[in-house]
């Protein structure tokens, strides 16, 4: 279920806060299933793609997108062992 309008980008700020912070290995020490890994990445483009439609971008760097989430990986199975 879609958050309610009155409450969407409210709500919307602080999921995203958290999915930020999963991202962080010094924070979250859990390796993401691949799963989220790809529903990650579409979300960053998605959300990049919107900022270039609108303007407030030129550019970005897609690859570096899918590296933000395999660096994270890595660096959390470092942690493990």
């Amino acid at each position: 279920m879609g958050n309610m309008s009155y409450c969407r980008f409210y709500n919307t700020n602080h999921a995203l806060n958290d999915c930020l912070t999963a991202l962080n290995p010094d924070v979250n020490e859990y390796e993401l299933s691949a799963e989220e890994e790809q529903v990650g990445i579409e979300m960053f483009k998605n959300f990049l793609e919107f900022c270039l439609d609108k303007e407030i971008i030129q550019d970005y760097d897609a690859t570096r997108i899918v590296s933000v989430f395999e660096e994270h990986r890595s660096e959390v199975r470092i942690m493990a062992t």
